[in-house]
């Protein structure tokens, strides 16, 4: 397994974990004396079964979605930084733009005694500014650049994240259809169920899905049933809800979850999908714009130029 494993964590996991083993100890008991953080959610799913097959299952089936989590989650990611490189480099380009010009017309002007266009005096001290207190922005962009990844909690930036339009409703679908399909494949996989949210729970616990997490895994752990304790989530219709209840008294959780998973994954990628339609005509808007104040640049500095000709 760490010979086939992906990810450079899990296979320094089951490093240890064959180390561990062939000494004599137990999965649950090597796991528990990691200490690690991320393992924790592995040694309760170990520690929830006796069976030396199941057990392995759940790593395979964790250490899986992990990996496919991290991918998805990159590309994910790439959707929200690619369109702010791009706004990035068009304001360094107008800035330039705007910096060469007031630089070789604002005198030239000024020595002719003509007044020097609105369109490019109140853009060129703005740029001379940010080019004087260059290394005194920098600073403060690096300070507060630490105090949002150290002083502020992972949950808080998650939470200000959810706030983006559609970024943060694909977002919180996409952990949803992570854990839903995770649940699912763990209980096909005989763990029991308050031993699957109860891992879930710590997995989750620095995401978007924390609240919604430990509320499913406290209200299993309160002998509640699984309609119930989604009931209580504002996350789920109430038809999604009677859905589950309908399964729990057919014994059919695995597939009620599958399906949940399903329809997450779907809204998941219908909020994709709108992303990847907006960013194109987001950049076409921000090139017309930057176009438009060219234009209007040029414009402003021709007219007293034919003026004072004139």
């Amino acid at each position: 397994m760490a010979e086939d494993s992906q990810s450079k964590r899990m296979r320094r996991v089951y490093e240890e974990l064959a180390t561990a083993v062939s000494r004599g100890d137990g999965l649950s008991e090597a796991l528990q004396g990691m200490g690690d953080a991320s393992v924790r959610p592995l040694a309760t799913l170990v520690a929830a079964t006796d069976d030396a097959a199941t057990q392995m299952a759940a790593l395979a089936v964790w250490d899986w979605h992990e990996g496919r989590y991290r991918r998805e989650s990159r590309r994910f990611r790439a959707l929200l930084i690619y369109p702010l490189i791009i706004l990035a480099l068009a304001l360094v380009a107008a800035a330039w733009l705007v910096r060469n010009i007031g630089k070789m017309y604002i005198p030239l002007v000024l020595d002719w005694d003509t007044q020097v266009p609105l369109a490019l005096m109140w853009p060129y001290q703005v740029v001379v500014f940010l080019e004087r207190n260059l290394s005194l922005l920098l600073g403060i962009t690096l300070m507060l650049g630490t105090i949002w990844f150290v002083a502020v909690p992972q949950v808080g930036r998650q939470f200000i994240i959810r706030r983006i339009p559609l970024y943060g409703k694909a977002l919180k679908w996409h952990l949803w259809s992570t854990l839903l399909r995770m649940a699912a494949v763990l209980v096909a996989g005989r763990v029991p169920l308050e031993t699957v949210f109860s891992a879930l729970e710590k997995h989750f616990y620095h995401s978007a899905l924390r609240r919604s997490a430990h509320q499913l895994a406290s209200s299993l752990r309160r002998g509640e049933g699984l309609a119930s304790a989604f009931a209580g989530l504002r996350d789920f219709s109430p038809e999604l809800v009677g859905f589950l209840d309908a399964a729990e008294s057919s014994e059919s959780v695995q597939t009620a979850l599958d399906a949940l998973a399903d329809i997450a994954e779907e809204r998941w990628l219908l909020y994709l999908a709108w992303l990847k339609r907006m960013i194109p005509p987001l950049l076409l808007i921000i090139a017309a714009a930057i176009i438009g104040f060219s234009f209007v640049l040029l414009a402003s500095l021709l007219m007293p130029l034919m003026s004072f000709f004139s």
